[in-house]
């Protein structure tokens, strides 16, 4: 699975069906406090088409205020009353009964997953991370998980700066261990205000630096997304190792999911791009495959690759190797032999832009990856 930024369209936006047999859904959260905000990029998001909306929390300032309620629903009239809408629990709403008492959502409510397409959906109540019943019930649904990709949304995230940093560091040797060890693709999150992409996480292979690249394979990383804001006041963004990008801004994100590809734009309340990032997983890579013994590691760089930039292909299964690229249609472009954990280099030339194949075999293995060429 590789990453790289993808100039969306306002097509993209408006459709949901912009790939073929594809399906699309809206993340985000935090819209308490400033209800002008929320009645803004709700009648933004009412025009949008989306199968269904993931909402990471925090919808009202106090769960437990009737007033409070009753402005969100004024607030975001156009967007509730045309989206399904799949909840998860906020620090906001914890500890009233309002919230289970007006969503129906499957049970048992507080946790609980639902499948779409090719992909399964797992919201988790972070409110109550140390539940040894919600736990367990992750690994088993996760273990018994077949589909081709795994999104699970919780509302504190774990890798976040500002004064909500380190709330989930409990929870790294049971969450975040079965995120890496079970194979999942994509963490959502909302809590603190601002929008953060994260690098490649994988705490197996290091707690204080990102992999090479997203994936749900053996020395892959967790793709984690903080969209919190949709109307709640924001915070400042601050360097760290694990932040790739990250805005303060109001802004919500879109999802397409199609077959092997997954593509997402964050958008700002005023419909401006602030981030987008395509994601692929070939289709031998399956999820089952997170039971089966650990593939040799290789990887292609950079990817994409613009202009008449080399791409590097790495490999260290411990054997001598193969490397090759192909066109879609077949045609061999390259071959090469390298040693464990030596490179070879391959210059696309005047290619056209478009999708390529690297091939990587080793003792009658293979491993497959997309390279995507732009001018």
């Amino acid at each position: 699975m590789y990453d790289g930024s993808w100039g969306a369209d306002q097509t993209f936006l408006t459709s949901a069906d912009t790939l073929a047999a594809g399906f699309s859904f809206i993340a985000g959260g935090d819209s308490r406090t400033n209800m002008a905000d929320w009645q803004t990029i709700s009648n933004r998001m009412s025009g949008i088409s989306a199968d269904f909306h993931l909402f990471a929390g925090d919808l009202v300032n106090s769960g437990t205020t009737t007033t409070d309620w009753d402005a969100w629903y004024a607030g975001g009239t156009p967007f509730l009353q045309k989206h399904l809408i799949y909840y998860g629990l906020g620090n906001h709403e914890a500890g009233g009964a309002i919230y289970y008492n007006q969503f129906v959502m499957p049970a048992p409510e507080s946790y609980y997953s639902f499948s779409f397409g090719n992909s399964l959906f797992i919201v988790l109540n972070s409110e109550d991370a140390g539940n040894a019943a919600q736990l367990s019930w992750l690994r088993s649904v996760l273990q018994a998980a077949r589909m081709k990709w795994t999104f699970i949304m919780f509302h504190r995230p774990f890798f976040t700066v500002g004064t909500h940093s380190g709330e989930m560091d409990a929870y790294f040797p049971t969450w975040w261990k079965l995120f890496d060890s079970l194979g999942v693709d994509v963490i959502l999150n909302g809590h603190t205000h601002q929008y953060m992409r994260s690098v490649p996480i994988n705490r197996d292979v290091s707690t204080s630096a990102g992999v090479a690249e997203y994936g749900s394979g053996p020395g892959q990383g967790r793709l984690e997304v903080v969209a919190g804001s949709y109307g709640a006041p924001l915070y400042a963004c601050a360097p760290a190792w694990y932040a790739q990008t990250c805005v303060s801004v109001v802004h919500y994100t879109k999802w397409v999911v199609s077959g092997d590809t997954v593509r997402m734009i964050a958008v700002d309340v005023n419909g401006n791009r602030i981030d987008s990032l395509t994601l692929i997983k070939p289709s031998a890579v399956v999820a089952s495959a997170r039971s089966a013994p650990a593939e040799p590691k290789f990887s292609a760089r950079p990817n994409p690759v613009s202009g008449n930039s080399a791409v590097t292909l790495w490999g260290n299964p411990g054997k001598p190797w193969e490397a090759a690229i192909f066109s879609l249609d077949g045609k061999i472009l390259y071959r090469g032999i390298g040693k464990p954990g030596s490179v070879l280099r391959w210059n696309p030339g005047l290619l056209s832009c478009g999708v390529y194949l690297a091939r990587f075999r080793t003792d009658g293995r293979e491993s497959s990856q997309k390279i995507i060429l732009m001018r």
